[in-house]
This record gives structure tokens, sequence and C-alpha cells, in this order.
């Protein structure tokens, strides 16, 4: 399959909801040309599941909008170098086990927010994380296992469309940490769904497919899972903050053990105005193939597209060291930035990554600091 094909089926649907979230681009490829070629029916289910992951994620991600503090003084008029761009702080302190409802946020902070859940079959080697405004999401795969994991800040509801192709209605489930839940059965191909509230006003769900004891994993999961307000990202890169963008995303894969596989890492900005910059790193591989331009004064691939009137999809491939450098952005006429100005943004933001640690030993990866 035609790799910018895929890209440009991500984009139509991104450039519905502005602003959108990033996806593992590479893993979504590899997740289509399995679905293409009809291989199981696991595969496909666990393809429709991180789609709804994807779906989710480019329906729901606003930056900005309503906090729990005061809103920050307005930026200045002038432009100000890249590197005095500053980076926002949690305004929120790691939560007890019991959370009381003003300690919960109305959105998390990408920079600062990670889900913890207790132990992780092995058997589901594929692993992911994301960390959104609206959600944080885990998700892990192996042979025809798929296990999803997503909580969502106070007063935001969750929906996962495979709700609604549910055989039969909901039934009560156990009590989660206090609060009861609910069991929805989706049929053979997509498992069960538990869904409660993990902290007040703050839902949560667990979706398992083909899991020995499905039900008692997702309750045991359930049982031990909570959120870290003060967990700084890591990844193997860094880069220069567009200026004007906010923060809008991080997410990464990885495989347990060898030979399977590489990690992948993203950060995302997002604004301002329907906008988004995206770069993904994964392993260089056999290069970045035949480049079209130089930037910076290295060989790239960069494509522009467009789909819908007046949304323009821009994609740039780099290297920098061992690492593939994705770049994926997405201008709307409407935004206040020209599209011109935009593409640099996007040219240079890629650009300006360098890799700081192995992609394949997550443990090195330094905490993210934009320059």
């Amino acid at each position: 399959m035609d790799e910018y094909r895929v890209r440009a089926l991500l984009t139509r649907v991104v450039a519905e909801a502005p602003p959108p979230a990033p996806v593992d681009l590479d893993r979504v490829i590899e997740l289509g040309e399995a679905r293409l070629h009809d291989r199981t029916r696991w595969v496909i289910a666990a393809a429709a599941a991180v789609v709804l992951v994807v779906t989710v994620a480019i329906t729901t991600l606003t930056l900005g909008g309503g906090s729990d503090r005061a809103a920050p003084p307005a930026r200045p008029a002038a432009p100000v170098p890249v590197e005095k761009v500053p980076v926002r702080v949690p305004v929120e302190e790691p939560q007890a086990a019991d959370p009381l409802p003003g300690t919960v946020p109305t959105r998390f902070d990408p920079g600062r927010s990670t889900l913890v859940l207790g132990e992780v079959p092995s058997s589901l080697f594929e692993r992911g994380t994301a960390a959104r405004s609206t959600a944080l999401v885990f998700h892990a795969s192996g042979g025809r296992q798929f296990l999803q994991v997503m909580v969502a800040p106070r007063g935001f509801a969750l929906k996962n469309d495979l709700e609604a192709q549910a055989p039969s209605a909901a039934t009560d489930g156990p009590v989660i940490q206090g609060r009861p839940s609910k069991w929805h059965y989706l049929g053979e191909d997509f498992g069960y769904l538990l869904k409660w509230t993990w902290a007040p006003d703050a839902q949560a769900y667990i979706n398992v497919q083909g899991i020995p004891d499905q039900q008692a994993l997702a309750v045991r999961l359930a049982s031990t899972l909570s959120v870290n307000l003060n967990a700084r990202p890591t990844l193997p890169f860094s880069l220069r903050a567009p200026y004007d963008f906010t923060l809008g995303e991080f997410q990464t894969s990885y495989s347990l053990g060898s030979g399977r596989r590489a990690p992948s890492a993203t950060v995302v900005y997002g604004g301002p105005g329907p906008t988004f910059i995206s770069v993904n790193a994964n392993p260089l591989g056999t290069g970045i193939g035949a480049g079209n331009t130089t930037v910076d004064g290295r060989p790239a691939q960069v494509k522009d597209e467009h789909h819908n009137p007046g949304a323009t999809y821009t994609s740039v491939v780099m290297a920098t060291g061992d690492l593939k450098v994705t770049g994926t952005c997405n201008h709307r006429t409407s935004s206040p930035l020209s599209a011109g100005r935009f593409k640099d943004l996007c040219l240079s933001t890629t650009a300006s990554a360098e890799r700081l640690a192995d992609l394949g030993e997550p443990a090195t990866w330094p905490v993210f600091t934009p320059r």
C-alpha cells in the first residue's frame, strides 16, 4: 500500500475537527496493510480498536478552553525567539487514591499527566500510550489479544462507538475503588467493555478482546488504575517549540522483547487556530527514500496535499542520526497564519529535531524539554 495514500486518508478525517491529535502513522499504515489483505479477524478487531483511539483523539482534543485555575496572561503581540517560548506547567498536584472533585482537572496537562496501571500480561507485547488534554490512553496487543484503557478528565464524557453495536444491554459490574461499574458485551470480535468513574465525575473504560478471563483482567486493571499528574514525559529527541503553538499531545509505541517492532515517539503542538504540527521519530532503517528537496541543508521528502476546501496537509521526512523524523502538519485558510508561514514552521520544527538517546532504549530517554 502507498504510505502517502494512508496518510492522506488520515488527513481527511483530521481536517474535519480542529485541532487534531497525532497518531503513530507507521503503526496505522502497518495495521492498514494487514486489514487490506484481510489476514485474520483478530487483526481487524485490533485495527478497529486502534482506529477508535484515533477517532476519539481527533474528535475530542481541543487545546485551550476551561481549566481549574485562572487563565494565563495574554501572549505578547510581538514575536519572541523560539528559544524563549514559555513551557506551560501543571497547576494540579499529584492526586490521592480517592481525589476530591476539585483536585481532578477538567483538562489534563499532556506534559505532566500519565496513566498508571497494574501488571499487564506479557503476551500483550505491542504497547502504546497517549497523553492529551481530554484523555490518557494505554493500548496493548499480541496474537489474537487486545487491550485498551482510557481515562478522561473531570466532566468529560468518553464515547466508545462499539457500544452501539453491543448485542445486549449493559449489566451491573463490580464496585471499582468504591464506585459502581457497568459491563458492555461487544460481541465475539470486540470482547468486553468495563466502564466506571475513576474519580468523581471522571470517566474511564477498559476494553479487552481475545484474552483469557477477559472480565477478571479488566477488573484487576481497573482496581489498580491511577493517574499521575506530576509525571514528565520522556522522548529520545528534542526540538524547537513553534512560536504561539500549545503543547497538545505525547504518544509512544514500543514492543517487549528483542526482535520485535522498534519504539516510536511523537510530540504534537496545536494552534494558533485550526493547525497542528506533529513530529514523530522512528528507526531510520534503510533511510528516508528518495528526497525531493533539502531542508536546513539536509535531504528531505516534502509533500503537500489538498483534500478538503481550505485544508492543506504537509508531510516532511528527514533523518537525524539514526532516527527517521516525520513531520505531519495540517493548515486551514481560517488560521491566522498564512499557508506559507505555516509550512515554514512545519519544516523548521521538524528539522530542529535532535537525537538525544537510543530510540530502542526507552529507559534512557530524557525528560522532554523543548529548546
